[in-house]
């Protein structure tokens, strides 16, 4: 069940995030998965893919979060929103299973 109250990921809105899938066949299977492991890890495909990150393959959120803030500190001439960041892991996991069950 999708809940409409679900707050999206900080910078990146939900209709960019329908447009992504939408548009992207290498994410179209996400339907389909029904178990809080496959949620975890389709979900993780999807944050990677909202932040244009599928041509790097990353080993983790964390890794991929990690990069982004080297990414923005290097260009920073002020503070850093660190709302801009990808989620940790962990935090991924627990907002897909808040929002899908």
């Amino acid at each position: 069940m999708y809940h409409g109250t679900t707050l999206g990921i900080y910078g990146k809105g939900k209709l960019q995030a329908v447009q992504l899938f939408n548009r992207s066949k290498y994410l179209q299977d996400i339907p389909e998965i029904f178990t809080y492991t496959g949620i975890e890890r389709t979900g993780e495909r999807f944050i990677f893919a909202l932040y244009s990150n599928t041509k790097n393959e990353e080993s983790s959120l964390n890794k991929m979060m990690y990069d982004c803030f080297n990414q923005l500190v290097s260009q920073a001439s002020s503070a850093i929103l660190l709302s801009k960041l990808p989620p940790t892991t962990e935090a991924a996991h627990q907002h897909y299973r808040r929002t899908f069950h």
